[in-house]
């Protein structure tokens, strides 16, 4: 294998300021990881992964899956969600992080009352029936972070305005770790069970100033760096795209029958992908596993697999449904622990990109009989409360190395959205 240079761009020269990080308004400074990545000076080689053979990045995002969402999800199931069983010791670390954009800038919270119990604190939520400005005004009306903005902050390691995908306020790309990894000469894949033009898979293919910019999303992931892309076919779809494909290197197809091993690049867009076994479309666990044998090579990859309809579902105030993309997501989770238990090379990171619908639940009473109709969505919106980050693998090396740098909220440490960047980026 060849020399890794590990993107922890941080000059000794300069301090690390990583800041301290402020529930109600954000102040955390991500500098250390906003320089430019593609200036050779910038880069060292600070792989805290010595000694050990990480070559194998895998993220993946409960679109709008909070900290209740989980619990609420083991309940449901009977059992821990695999990320998140306390007994299960190959999941290594468990965090709970803050997803703030800078949209969220001067708004407080009540830091007196849970952070991520929203019945104890109405400052995490409203009610009113959209997190965002609509696709005409491009507005960003609410404190509270979207997908755009929480899913460049999980891909570049830099906080945006809500509506932003992967660009800065004044128009500036923003690298995104699927371009890192393809520089470093990994192979990359992106999954969603959204449209490819859903906001979280467009932070790691695209750069564009609001998410609705669809037709640009799509033309930028074909010279994205990414080699295998899997979403539902958006409306915005046309010839001009499959030729712009084509050209790059990508076989298209549109079902499972294209999904073949045998080629150097894939885009896949099917009319649907489920949450749980359906014969008319593929589930998010199938794509999970086939997309581990698809980029599985001697240099490592980088994959990020959204559960995109966890938040669709929590947006309508539907328990059952969401209980449901849970159940799916976790599936798919389970099947990427079973291909990294056969081997020591990869890392999993689980995590989201805000939460939605501020749900909760009585934690002292609700049981697998009862917990639908004790779930309780308190907003049509996402929300401020705090969110979940879980490991599998041995992260001990960063975790000492930024130990000063973690605070703790509700016995557990707690974390920026950008450090997730920071994490992955430190393995590849």
């Amino acid at each position: 294998m060849k020399t890794k240079y590990f993107l922890l761009p941080i000059l000794a020269a300069l301090p690390l300021c990583f800041g301290t990080m402020n529930a109600g308004n954000e102040s955390i400074s991500t500098y250390a990881f906003n320089l430019n990545h593609e200036s050779k000076e910038f880069v060292r080689n600070l792989n805290v992964n010595k000694g050990k053979n990480i070559k194998n990045v895998i993220c993946f995002i409960g679109d709008g899956m909070g900290y209740n969402h989980v619990n609420a999800g083991g309940i449901y199931l009977g059992k821990p969600l695999t990320f998140a069983n306390p007994s299960n010791e190959k999941w290594t670390y468990h965090a709970l992080v803050n997803t703030d954009s800078l949209t969220s800038e001067g708004f407080t919270l009540d830091e007196s009352k849970s952070l991520i119990k929203p019945d104890l604190n109405a400052t995490l939520y409203d009610g009113t029936p959209s997190p965002y400005g609509g696709s005409a005004s491009f507005e960003n009306i609410t404190p509270y972070t979207d997908s755009a903005a929480g899913g460049t902050a999980i891909a570049t390691g830099k906080k945006v305005t809500n509506s932003r995908v992967s660009m800065d306020i004044e128009g500036n790309y923003i690298e995104t770790i699927v371009e890192i990894a393809h520089k470093l000469g990994k192979k990359t894949g992106v999954v969603t069970s959204d449209y490819i033009t859903g906001a979280t898979p467009a932070d790691f293919i695209s750069h564009v100033p609001n998410r609705y910019n669809a037709d640009s999303i799509i033309t930028q992931g074909a010279t994205s760096g990414v080699d295998l892309l899997i979403g539902e076919k958006p409306g915005e779809w046309d010839s001009d795209h499959i030729n712009e494909y084509q050209n790059a290197g990508f076989s298209v197809c549109y079902d499972t029958k294209g999904l073949t091993k045998n080629k150097d690049k894939i885009i896949c867009l099917p009319d649907d992908i489920a949450a749980l076994d359906n014969y008319r479309c593929p589930t998010l666990t199938e794509l999970t596993e086939f997309s581990l044998d698809f980029l599985d090579n001697e240099e490592g990859f980088f994959l990020m697999v959204e559960g995109a309809k966890i938040d669709k579902r929590s947006h309508e105030k539907n328990a059952y449904g969401t209980m449901r993309e849970l159940e799916g997501f976790n599936n798919a989770v389970y099947e990427a622990e079973k291909w990294a238990s056969l081997r020591d090379d990869t890392l999993i990171v689980v995590t989201a990109d805000h939460e939605c619908g501020a749900m909760y639940y009585d934690y002292a009473k609700s049981t697998q009989a009862t917990i639908l109709e004790d779930m309780t969505f308190l907003s049509y919106n996402h929300s401020r409360a705090r969110i979940r980050l879980d490991v599998f693998g041995d992260i001990s090396e960063f975790t000492s190395k930024y130990a000063s740098e973690f605070n703790t909220l509700e016995g557990m440490p707690y974390w920026d959205n950008t450090y997730t960047f920071n994490l992955m980026c430190s393995y590849l």
